[in-house]
């Protein structure tokens, strides 16, 4: 939210939409990037799909993203590189959570 705040979406309709929908994307992509993980039997981030298949993942969780907030907010271009560098953002720190 830091992100979104400091691109610019500061009211309080659009940080709410912002979290909203983090809510459902950002659970559902750790869930399934362990649930891989898990069936992968461990040792997965060291194979030579993960982080390229993880970047895919991340790919299609901004596209979502973006039509689910320019749905509840309206906007364009802004709103849509707002989104990536928010996801930017994100996974950058995802990846030095696990690690990566």
């Amino acid at each position: 939210m830091p992100v979104a705040a400091a691109l610019g979406l500061r009211s309080r309709r659009a940080l709410g939409a912002v979290v909203c929908v983090n809510l459902v994307t950002n659970p559902a992509l750790n869930l399934a990037a362990i649930a891989v993980a898990d069936l992968a039997g461990g040792g997965v981030r060291a194979s030579s799909w993960w982080l390229p298949a993880l970047l895919v993942a991340e790919l299609v969780v901004t596209v979502v993203e973006w039509l689910l907030l320019r749905w509840a907010l309206g906007g364009g271009a802004r709103l849509a590189a707002t989104v990536v560098l928010m996801n930017a953002a994100s996974f950058a720190v995802g990846l030095a959570i696990w690690g990566i």
